[in-house]
């Protein structure tokens, strides 16, 4: 049986009449999505606003309609679903005004609200720019932007105006489509509302929407599809959620309409780097540890409303809930370990294959004890080569760790047991690093150099709502696409280098515009790519002839140097 696409729950589906936008300019396109759409087709297809929010000038013969998405949950207040987005069959428009599903209560005039329909360009640019990023730090990604519209005129709030935007991305099913909208009030033309008629038919379907590994193509039953699927939704969550408490990434608003039905994030607004400088809701560190509990209320909604709605048994409802929250919890934390000990540098690949030996166990049992004192400060940096950012606390204990290892450089007083630990795993990866031709100094040199890139952050990404809000205020639209695409490729950049783990042995070193870096510990040396097309390699001290390309890099590791030169 195929995989189930959006298109394939027409049930969930409510039409509403948009209007051609006359005004409006592609500010960003994504290229790397393989869309074919050229600038002015997409223009010609999105540029679409509801009638109530058009301009006198806008193009009212030219319509087209769009679809609503009835979903529900917890997080979408007393609306029905979506109520500033639709749905063309191929992409989905955000931004582009209220519809029928917008609650009944009076419109405010916050653009974030989801009452007025509106979007902010502001706030466009940020989701797309972190819909990348995370898509390149979190193993099941986050829903990425095909494009933005600039509409080229503003909106007001009570305090300030806001320029219009659109944003064009991806079509997803999320848990809430098959979860009632509870506060959402509608006429009944039946004896059942048309939100309750949507769950009934949505929820018969879930079975081909739900993830699903190969085996469970051999389950017999509807039931045990259910399950599996469930469970398997279960263990990407605690992945997903695992790899973003280690790598600190906050979405600040899940709920069973922010996340897919494979895992992934969407509605990225509020997304940003956890620690004491973080904007919106306030510096929470309970919440953030605790972000991960509406994903697991959405699989338990979900096995209620397979039962409510007669497809499964109460027994089997109640039984694929407890696998599905026991798997959570058992991958949950066995991930997170797992995250852990590859931000302390050791190769995340290798990890996963060891983590069943006591060694790895005690470590990360006693690592955890100390990461409780966390406080998520982050100490800014600004190295001689320019990089501006921010590293966090644990990378001090992390350089310790290391730093034992290694002769003729200084060790930090740690924690005895913790240190004892650390050199029972140090030994443990290291073997089978021996095994596959990495000298020890090599191994070293690969652990501090993971060390310092994992435990830190662009200052970029701290900042990117100013970032974002400068480039906006520069007069010249052509100049502000530069100018975009300039913030979109830096911070990709910065996610690789911040985010990315190792593939085997071979770890990034470097990356910016100009110039990507790669250690090689298996070979004990390092390959450079300039841009352009020519490609180097060899030591540190070959490749620092190549002067200003390599002062970035290099001054990045001020830290760790005598770690990393020959």
């Amino acid at each position: 049986m195929s995989k189930l696409t959006l298109s394939d729950l027409p049930e969930v589906f409510v039409p509403f009449e948009t209007v051609k936008a006359n005004r409006g300019k592609v500010i960003y396109y994504n290229k790397d999505l393989g869309v074919t759409l050229s600038a002015s087709e997409i223009m010609s297809k999105y540029n679409y606003i509801t009638i109530d929010t058009a301009l006198e000038s806008d193009n009212f013969l030219d319509r087209k309609v769009f679809f609503a998405e009835r979903y529900g949950g917890d997080g979408i207040s007393t609306n029905g679903g979506g109520g500033r987005c639709g749905f063309d069959g191929v992409f989905q428009l955000k931004g582009l005004g209220p519809n029928q599903l917008v609650g009944d209560r009076p419109r405010d005039t916050y653009g974030n609200s989801h009452a007025n329909g509106l979007l902010s360009l502001d706030v466009a640019i940020y989701e797309a720019i972190w819909a990348e990023v995370i898509n390149i730090a979190l193993p099941y990604g986050a829903v990425r932007t095909v494009a933005v519209i600039d509409l080229e005129y503003d909106f007001e709030e009570p305090d300030q105006k806001h320029a219009r935007g659109l944003l064009i991305r991806l079509p997803v099913v999320r848990p809430a489509h098959f979860i009632r909208a509870i506060y959402y009030k509608e006429a009944k033309k039946d004896v059942i509302s048309e939100d309750a008629k949507r769950v009934m038919l949505a929820i018969r379907k879930l079975v081909g929407f739900l993830p699903r590994q190969s085996f469970a193509n051999k389950a017999s039953s509807l039931d045990e599809q259910l399950s599996l699927g469930m469970v398997e939704l279960a263990s990407r969550y605690a992945k997903q959620f695992a790899a973003a408490r280690a790598k600190r990434i906050f979405h600040q608003s899940i709920s069973a309409s922010n996340l897919t039905i494979d895992g992934a994030w969407i509605d990225l607004a509020g997304a940003t780097v956890f620690s004491n400088k973080v904007w919106w809701e306030g510096f929470n560190i309970k919440k953030f540890l605790r972000e991960y509990e509406p994903a697991i209320e959405s699989i338990r909604d979900m096995c209620y409303y397979l039962f409510k709605y007669k497809v499964v048994t109460v027994g089997v409802s109640n039984a694929m809930l407890e696998m599905a929250i026991n798997k959570f919890e058992k991958d949950y934390e066995e991930s997170l370990s797992t995250y852990n000990a590859a931000q302390a540098g050791f190769p995340y690949d290798l990890l996963s294959v060891l983590k069943g030996d006591d060694r790895f166990l005690n470590f990360s049992k006693l690592m955890n004890k100390v990461l409780e004192r966390d406080q998520y400060s982050l100490t800014s940096i600004f190295t001689t080569g320019g990089w501006e950012g921010g590293e966090h606390w644990v990378s001090d204990i992390y350089r310790g760790l290391l730093s034992r290892k290694i002769p003729k450089v200084r060790s930090f007083e740690l924690s005895s047991e913790l240190g004892v630990a650390y050199d029972e795993l140090f030994e443990l990866v290291w073997e089978k690093a021996e095994d596959l031709g990495v000298s020890y100094t090599a191994f070293c040199k690969f652990l501090a150099i993971n060390i310092v890139r994992l435990n830190r952050c662009g200052l970029l990404l701290v900042d990117l709502q100013d970032k974002v809000a400068q480039v906006r205020q520069a007069k010249e639209v052509e100049r502000r696409c530069g100018k975009y695409d300039g913030l979109f490729e830096d911070a990709i950049d910065m996610a690789y280098l911040n985010y990315s783990y190792a593939k085997g042995f071979r770890t990034l070193f470097w990356k910016n515009g100009v110039v990507e870096i790669f250690y090689d510990a298996s070979v004990d040396l390092f390959f450079a790519s300039i841009k352009g097309g020519k490609e180097v390699s060899g030591t540190l001290l070959a490749l620092i002839k190549f002067g200003f390309l390599m002062r970035g890099a290099i001054s990045f590791y001020d830290d760790v140097i005598e770690m990393i030169y020959e």
